[in-house]
């Protein structure tokens, strides 16, 4: 999707706009008796997190943007991976065996 989150999109025939990041919001609240209810906290967790920090293209850019290199944010993508979540703030913490040939 060209404008990630930012995207505006059309929720009614007069063409009003809203951000999908705003949509996803509203509906993550309206949801959230029903998330409790079904013990789902966990997953939506992630789904806020995104929300909250930025897609993955966008993380990916804060990182070469802070950082300049290209490699920084191979590593950040390595590390989002081996954790399994969205990373907002970049740190370098990997270890040697996780990063084999891009060092």
């Amino acid at each position: 999707m060209r404008y990630g989150l930012d995207a505006e999109l059309v929720i009614n025939t007069d063409g009003k706009t809203k951000l999908m990041r705003e949509d996803i919001t509203e509906w993550l609240e309206k949801l959230q008796p029903y998330i409790k209810q079904h013990r789902y906290e966990d997953y939506f967790a992630s789904l806020q997190k995104i929300i909250d920090s930025g897609t993955s293209s966008e993380r990916q850019k804060k990182v070469l943007e802070s950082t300049g290199c290209f490699r920084e944010v191979t590593k950040h993508n390595i590390n989002e991976f081996i954790h399994q979540l969205p990373l907002s703030e970049y740190s370098n913490c990997l270890k040697k065996e996780h990063i084999k040939g891009i060092t």
